[in-house]
């Protein structure tokens, strides 16, 4: 699992590249902490290279929701390929998450 981020002018643009399981969760949650108390708060969250999502990596995603709220910011997710966008489907997770379906959109809607 591959993370990496950029500022933009909305906000941090953060790309997820390989897959988001149980042994990338905990490194993953780490950057994406740490990224939230460097005041990165408003993120689109690319997902055009992750290729797996576990529950692990749910987990993960919900945890920053809650965190990036309790500061007063967004998540916007962009990028979804048919098997992750299942697994948000099946799990709920898209009535928890706004999904677009570009980078223009995700950084507009921030």
């Amino acid at each position: 699992m591959e993370l990496t981020h950029e500022p933009r002018d909305a906000g941090t643009l953060v790309r997820l590249t390989g897959d988001l399981d149980a042994s990338a969760s905990p490194s993953t949650q780490q950057a994406l902490e740490a990224l939230v108390t460097a005041g990165h708060a408003r993120l689109a969250i690319d997902c055009r290279g992750l290729r797996f999502l576990s529950s692990a990596g749910l987990r993960v995603l919900l945890l920053l929701a809650k965190r990036v709220s309790s500061v007063g910011g967004r998540i916007v997710l962009f990028g979804l390929n048919a098997r992750v966008a299942d697994v948000f489907e099946i799990s709920g997770f898209d009535t928890i998450f706004r999904i677009e379906a570009s980078e223009r959109e995700a950084l507009a809607a921030l």
